[in-house]
């Protein structure tokens, strides 16, 4: 298994599973990605900007996800308080093939996001989800994220707001 940087010929299988997770989402009554976002062009997005990392088995993409070291706009208020005032790694976009679910695969994407981080001296790791997403919820806090409060993203959509210190 291996995580890597998205290319373009990874674009409709990124998408393709990001579909199945709005899908999913739709299908608990989560009105998390119902808006048409994210969308085939934030997928491209991603990929050109360098964000996006698919994580792979035996050349098939079973995840993908975006991690960023930019301040995220939506994250400079927040409804509560960050562990630190520091630089961040941020982690969005995350979605697992749903043939792949249930083996703990997000799980690699947070490691390799702590590695990333590291490497660049960064101690901090943020992600925020809906808070309906109790699947979501529960891997994040799984995974050592402490929930610090509440954001508001596009759309001034509420997020329950959550961060790691990894030093």
């Amino acid at each position: 298994m291996e995580i890597r940087l998205a290319k373009l010929e990874d674009k409709d299988v990124i998408y393709n599973i990001i579909q199945q997770a709005q899908e999913y989402l739709k299908s608990k009554n989560i009105p998390q990605w119902q808006n048409g976002y994210p969308n085939i062009d934030t997928v491209i997005h991603d990929i050109e900007s360098k964000h996006n990392y698919v994580l792979e088995e035996n050349g098939e993409i079973l995840g993908t996800c975006m991690l960023s070291f930019d301040r995220d706009p939506y994250y400079a208020v927040i409804e509560g308080n960050w562990l630190a005032d520091e630089p961040y790694c941020v982690i969005h976009r995350i979605a697992i093939n749903q043939n792949a679910k249930g083996k703990g695969l997000a799980k690699e994407f947070f490691e390799f996001a702590k590695l990333q981080a590291l490497e660049k001296g960064v101690n901090y790791m943020r992600i925020d989800t809906h808070e309906l997403n109790q699947s979501m919820r529960r891997c994040i806090e799984k995974n050592g994220f402490v929930e610090c409060g509440k954001v508001y993203v596009m759309d001034n959509a509420p997020r329950i707001a959550y961060e790691k210190g990894i030093k």
